[in-house]
């Protein structure tokens, strides 16, 4: 029995740490410089996902600073940024919180420069003179679970965002640029598996199950040691 309840208890702290989570890709791919190819392994930067303790997905958007990099001015600022959701899975754009304070920003959707249409988005404005290289904002939306927006639009990608404020650099078209579009693959993300939380109802049955056994050897227990 104790064996049991042990187990148990094992299957729900394990359920409490898959719950919690974090998720981590890079931003791999430009439209105005195509894929990084720069040399150990360098990308252009990074998107990570992390539930908070209180119970939010929460986003960090971060600009590789030694590829991108600003003299003078605002500095590298990320001014866009779009995810999509699972099918079946939608939210309240108002849910989309930035955390940063500089600037106002409005939700927004629709097609980014080759990486497809989106369906939730953030969109700076009026940022001024404050360097915004690394980007936080959260989903106060507690039904919503990092599964939910790790999801690939039509075009494969699972988020895009727009860098600005860089010193120029050669792109692909043989000018050059100041701004990009950055993304994230759908497949990226699988580098670092997004944990599944429990289904509810195996929590139901673990709590049950555990309860039963409690009271078994409450009433049973010194009875059963006295039997022949």
């Amino acid at each position: 029995m104790k064996t049991i309840l042990l187990l148990l208890m094992a299957m729900l702290c394990c359920g409490a740490v898959q719950e919690a989570g974090a998720a981590v890709a890079p931003l791999s791919f430009s439209n105005n410089f195509g894929y990084r190819s720069g040399t150990g392994g360098d990308d252009y930067g990074t998107v990570e996902l992390t539930v908070g303790d209180d119970g939010f997905v929460h986003v960090t958007v971060t600009a590789n600073g030694s590829y991108f990099r600003a003299s003078s001015g605002a500095g590298v600022v990320w001014d866009k940024f779009f995810f999509n959701v699972g099918p079946g899975v939608a939210f309240d754009p108002a849910s989309i919180v930035v955390d940063e304070s500089v600037g106002s920003w409005r939700t927004a959707q629709g097609n980014i420069s080759l990486f497809g249409d989106f369906a939730y988005g953030i969109v700076g404005t009026a940022i001024g003179k404050a360097a915004l290289g690394t980007l936080h904002f959260h989903i106060a939306d507690a039904s919503i679970t990092l599964a939910d927006i790790v999801a690939a639009n039509e075009e494969g990608w699972s988020f895009a965002g727009h860098l600005r404020g860089f010193d120029p650099m050669p792109n692909v078209y043989g000018k050059t640029s100041t701004s990009t579009f950055l993304g994230v693959a759908g497949t990226a993300m699988n580098d670092d598996p997004v944990p599944t939380p429990l289904p509810a109802a195996l929590w139901l049955m673990g709590s049950g199950l555990g309860g039963i056994i409690l009271a078994r050897r409450k009433f049973t227990g010194p009875a059963a040691a006295s039997l022949p």
